[in-house]
Order: structure tokens, then sequence, then C-alpha cells
């Protein structure tokens, strides 16, 4: 089966998505978590922890039976995998992840959709009525309905190198602020703010790069926003193209 996030996330022409509908004055991952993520990097490879917020979202109720998680092994191999959902309950993958693309819902019931925000998460994490009780180490939400996640973080899989080379931004708020930020591996610590775009409070802006970004192998970018007030809407996508 093809799914979006997989054809997104992978091959010649992947596309970054990210979007955050509750922006905040300080600065937020743009993810559909709405908050600043501790980090899009497991320090290694984990098995992860997943539940929704809803009872529905189970392989016996109307909402999301079960989603594909698309993402990268120790290796930096794309993997993925398929995850029977259980409600409010935590069930957790087999494959060890040491990143997180994002996830969608692969099958549903009567509902055709999630009936509730569902949470991949760090496996230290703590959950309560499917909601984890630290939502900085999410790596990846779907908000109740969309059935697919915005991340706004992405890494070159191991031995395939890309340009980024145009994003589009649109947003409900006012002056804000968007940053892309980007670290040459995992373990590495340091973080660069490679661009930053200042933002209008409406509108569609398409961001064409006259010397694209180099985007190299094992290489992780991330995009953040800020606002001037409070409980703004932002979403972005970049778009790359691998290096022949």
């Amino acid at each position: 089966m093809v799914t979006k996030i997989l054809d997104y996330c992978f091959g010649t022409q992947p596309i970054v998505t990210g979007f955050n509908n509750n922006l905040n004055t300080s600065e937020e991952t743009v993810s559909d978590v709405s908050a600043l993520l501790a980090s899009p990097i497991l320090g290694s490879g984990a098995q992860l922890k997943i539940a929704s917020a809803s009872a529905n979202d189970a392989v016996a109720g109307t909402g999301a039976k079960s989603i594909i998680i698309a993402g990268l092994n120790d290796g930096y191999i794309p993997i993925f995998e398929t995850v029977s959902m259980n409600g409010q309950t935590v069930v957790t993958t087999t494959n060890y992840f040491l990143f997180v693309y994002g996830a969608e819902v692969n099958s549903a019931g009567s509902g055709g959709v999630n009936a509730g925000q569902i949470y991949v998460a760090d496996p230290s994490v703590t959950f309560t009525s499917g909601v984890p009780g630290d939502l900085t180490k999410v790596y990846a939400s779907i908000l109740a309905g969309k059935n697919i996640s915005s991340n706004g973080f992405w890494c070159a899989p191991a031995g395939m190198n890309y340009e980024l080379h145009k994003i589009i931004v649109a947003a409900r708020t006012q002056i804000s602020h968007l940053l892309l930020r980007q670290k040459l591996t995992m373990q590495d610590n340091l973080w660069k703010v490679i661009n930053e775009f200042p933002i209008g409070n409406m509108g569609i802006w398409e961001i064409n790069m006259p010397r694209p970004i180099d985007v190299p192998a094992k290489s992780v970018i991330e995009f953040r926003a800020y606002s001037t007030t409070a409980g703004g809407v932002i979403s972005v996508e970049a778009y790359l193209k691998l290096k022949i």
C-alpha cells in the first residue's frame, strides 16, 4: 500500500510538512503537538509508545484501527511499521526507531478518521487517558480527524544527499518568524539557524532559494516559529531534491 506519509518522506523528491495551530510567543516546533520539542531525535534506536486520546481509535472502534509509522533505524535506513491501535491504552512498536518522519492512519472504522489525537512518543513518557505527560517528547502526532501527522522536521537517510530548494509558508497570525535549523548528524549537539524568515499576519508565501541548502546524508533539519501574539496558525512545506 502506497501512503502519503511514505511518499512524502522518502525518494528523490521528499516534502517536509509542518503545522502548528496554536503558535506561542516563544519558539515552538512547527508540528501538530504545538510545543517546543526537546529533540526530534532519539538518542539511540528505541521502541515507541502509541496511544490516542479517544477510546474509539482501536481495532474494534469507529476511529483509527491502525497507523503506519515511518522513520529510520540505527543505521539511518528507512523503516516503517503498521501498528494496531488500542484506544487510550498504550501499544509499543516492534521496531527500534532512531528518527520518526511521521505517522498516518492506515485503516479506520465507520468514522473514516481518527476520533482523537494520536501520539507517538518516547518510551520514557507516561500516558494518562491516552495523552503523554510530556509533550516535548512526542515524535509524531495526528490531530483528531486529520489522519496524518505534520512534523516539521526531517532527516536524510544514509548515503543520500539532498538539496532544499523551495519553502511554502501559510499563516494566520500576527507578525511571526519562521526559523530553519540544521545539524549535520543526529549525535552532534550543535544546531545552526540556516535561515530566518519574517512572516506577515495572513497569506501564503513561496520562498525559492537562489542557492539550494545542502542537506547531506544523516543531517537533520527542523522548522520552528514564534508569533507576537499567542494562538496563531502556521504551516510550512519544504521541497527537497536528491543530489545526483
